[in-house]
């Protein structure tokens, strides 16, 4: 009878500590998992002085461009410093991306240069 008692309580001890391992296995795998999806660096908001116009791209890959008070909303995609935007009414558009400086370039034709939106 002791035997048996002492079985049971060590099969219960045993249960209990694999049981905990095995939750910490699960709580360590959904860890690295939110690790490995990292934000996006171009995930923000820019702004340019001179057309005081603003681009927000958001991490689930859609934005908003501001001007004058008015947001069109749009998609986006990201191949290294090259970014495509896609509006729905006027389709895509190309923009550049610097890491490093934190800025969002693009030529405007109806400025005659080209403008930079620096992040906020």
């Amino acid at each position: 009878m002791r035997q048996t008692l002492l079985f049971v309580l060590f099969m219960i001890f045993i249960g209990g500590c694999c049981s905990e391992a095995l939750a910490q296995t699960k709580n360590s795998k959904t860890q690295s998992t939110k690790t490995i999806q990292k934000k996006d660096p171009i995930v923000g908001t820019y702004y340019c002085k001179r057309s005081r116009e603003f681009y927000k791209f958001s991490s689930d890959k859609t934005g908003t461009f501001i001007s004058s008070g008015m947001p069109v909303d749009f998609t986006w995609t990201r191949k290294g410093n090259d970014v495509t935007i896609v509006y729905k009414a006027t389709g895509p558009q190309k923009l550049k991306f610097d890491d490093k400086k934190k800025t969002i370039s693009e030529y405007s034709s109806i400025f005659g240069t080209t403008l930079v939106y620096i992040k906020q």
